[in-house]
This record gives structure tokens, C-alpha cells and sequence, in this order.
């Protein structure tokens, strides 16, 4: 699984960094064309003004003012425009809404401190020395809600796209998992070996403790009321975290549920109950601020015999189940290989 997290993690960032780049390409065009758009209006605009301008010979008039407003409302990105003359007075000036304006000039000269993210102001003079006006100012919207709209909504596809792919992504790593067991040997939680491979890995121990000649005992640690135990993700990891400390190979130790499992090499029952009661005592330590925590392990050891992985763990478990009935107890179950006995060390 760790595989596909850093797969995904890859995907999500090359979709997102596409996203960005998408979609400011998007936006970036649609500003590029609306200015061109405004430009070619506003070579447009100067020709009908002086052309009005120069039927009605005042800007007083009332057909200059009626042919103003009508200019005005025939663009709709324009939204306000002045006249000036040759000193650069304004003499004439219309818009759509008046706070585009600087209200400090007693003119109503169009603002020279407008966004330019939503405004784009043009000047340019009009070549006609018959006529007193010598240049058009106009402002137009850059930038409109409206515009936005389907990009915001090729946007939203976009990203509920990419939630149902990785919805069908994690649902595939989880079915996988459950199906293939888990590909990856150590969790990414607690980084001990997956409770899946404690059984194919006792296993191979066993064999190689069978050519070696050598003992092998599997320990089962639980903490009994771990469900009840506030903060309970930290304190598994801190208990882990124990683990490594007290054993050279991380490859022996298992998550096992609400505990642990360890495959103890080259160790006998006597070896192994006061290592896992030294352990006992650290997990113990570790858990500070809880009251009654309840700490059982049980224990089973080759000791000679021919047995497979199913054996050994049963008969840990076995062991663990009686020490979760004492509560609070190491059980070790030491086969003879000519008679069985039964260990029993008490917690102290």
C-alpha cells in the first residue's frame, strides 16, 4: 500500500500542478481577449464621439448628451468616458457608476488610481485640429463575474473528477490489500511487520531454527483494555517504539491487534520470560496518566520439537488466553520433548 500512497501522492500533485497551470492559461486568455476586444471598441468609440461631436458643434446639446448616453449603453464592457481639450481639462463626462470617479475633482474626472485587475483605461487623442476636444478617456471592465462562471464550473468537474478517481483509487488499494493481503511488509503506522506475515515468517524461522539447530520462542503481548485507553494511536506507537528499542530486527516484531507478536531467535522460555518481563514493566512505564492498565503475554518455544507455525502460535495463544483470564500475567507454555509442562510466572 505504501506504493500507492507514493503513486498517488505523485498523481495528486501532477493533477493539481495541471489544474493551476490549466486553468491560469484559461483565465490569462480570457483577459487577453477581452482587451483586445476593448482596445478595438475603443477605436470605435473615438470615431463615433468626434463624429457626434462634430454633427452637434457643442457638448452641451441635448443630441450630444442623448447620443452619449446611447454610445454608453451600446458597449456593454464600457463603462465610462470623458472628453478633454487641449490642456487636458475634462470637458464632458459620462458613466455607469459614479465611483469610478474622483470626487476630489470638481469635473468628475475618471479616477487615474483603478484596479487594474478589473478596469482597463484607455487615452488616446483625436487627430482634428477643427475641433476643440483633443482626447477620449474611456474605462472598461477587464474583469466580470459572469465571465468567470464557466471556469468555475469547468472547475468544479474538475476537481469531483478527481474525488471519484481517487475514491475508486483507495477503494482498490483497500480491496486489494484484503484480498492479496498486504504487499508492503511494514505499516506505515507503526512501522512493524504486518499481522499478516507473522505466520509465513514463523514459518521460515522455524525451519531455519530446525537447520540451525537452534531454540525459538514467539511472544504475544496485549494490552487487555487497550479500547478504553485515551490516546490510543500514540500509545501503540510509543509502545512500538519500545519494541525497536529492546530488538536488534524489526522484522520480528508483528502488530498483532490490540498488542504485539515477537519471534524471539536462539531464545528458551527462561531467556524469553525475563526479556518480555523487562518488557512488561517499560510498556507499563510508558502508558503514564491511566490507572488499571492491564498488560498479558504468553509465550511458546520450540524447545526441540518438530511443529509447524500453526502449533507454536496456537500455543502462545493459548498461553496469552490464560494470562488475559489472571489478568496482568506472563504464561509461558514450555513443551518437554518428552513431556509437557506448563510454566506460570506471575506478574509482579
Amino acid at each position: 500500500m505504501k506504493n500507492g500512497i507514493k503513486v498517488f501522492s505523485v498523481f495528486s500533485l501532477f493533477f493539481f500542478l495541471s489544474f493551476f497551470l490549466y486553468f491560469g492559461f484559461i483565465i490569462k486568455t480570457e483577459f487577453t481577449n477581452t482587451y483586445t476586444k476593448n482596445e478595438q471598441n475603443f477605436a470605435e468609440l473615438k470615431l463615433r464621439v468626434l463624429s457626434i461631436y462634430l454633427i452637434s458643434s457643442d457638448l452641451k446639446t441635448d443630441y450630444f448628451s442623448r447620443r452619449m448616453h446611447e454610445l454608453l449603453k451600446s458597449y456593454h464592457r464600457l463603462i465610462a468616458f470623458s472628453i478633454s481639450d487641449r490642456s487636458g481639462t475634462v470637458l464632458y463626462t459620462i458613466t455607469k457608476t459614479r465611483s469610478i470617479l474622483d470626487n476630489k475633482n470638481k469635473s468628475h474626472a475618471i479616477s487615474n488610481s483603478l484596479n487594474p485587475v478589473f478596469f482597463t483605461v484607455f487615452n488616446a487623442p483625436i487627430s482634428l485640429s477643427a475641433a476643440n476636444i483633443s482626447s477620449v478617456k474611456a474605462v472598461y471592465r477587464s474583469f466580470q463575474v459572469k465571465n468567470i462562471y464557466p471556469i468555475l464550473k469547468n472547475a468544479f468537474f474538475a476537481i469531483i473528477t478527481f474525488l471519484i478517481i481517487t475514491l475508486i483509487y483507495l477503494l482498490y488499494l483497500v480491496t486489494a490489500r484484503d484480498i492479496k493481503g498486504h504487499t508492503e511488509i511494514y505499516s506505515p503506522f507503526s512501522n512493524l511487520v504486518w499481522k499478516d506475515h507473522l505466520m509465513s515468517s514463523l514459518e521460515n524461522e522455524i525451519e531455519n531454527s530446525y537447520a540451525e539447530k537452534n531454540n525459538l520462542t514467539l511472544s504475544i503481548i496485549s494490552i487487555d483494555n487497550f479500547k478504553n485507553l485515551p490516546n490510543k494511536e500514540l500509545i501503540y506507537l510509543r509502545i512500538a517504539t519500545i519494541l525497536k528499542t529492546n530488538f536488534r530486527s524489526k522484522k520480528f516484531l508483528f502488530e498483532w491487534y490490540s498488542g504485539y507478536a515477537i519471534i524471539m531467535r536462539n531464545t528458551d522460555i527462561p531467556e524469553a520470560l525475563l526479556k518480555i518481563k523487562e518488557l512488561k514493566k517499560q510498556i507499563a512505564n510508558s502508558i503514564t496518566g491511566v490507572s488499571n492498565v492491564r498488560i498479558s503475554a504468553g509465550l511458546s518455544s520450540r524447545n526441540g520439537r518438530y511443529l509447524n507455525a500453526d502449533t507454536l502460535y496456537r500455543e502462545a495463544n493459548t498461553a496469552l488466553l490464560k494470562a488475559q483470564k489472571e489478568g496482568n500475567s506472563i504464561i509461558a507454555f514450555n513443551a518437554d520433548p518428552e513431556k509437557f509442562k506448563v510454566l506460570h510466572l506471575q506478574a509482579t
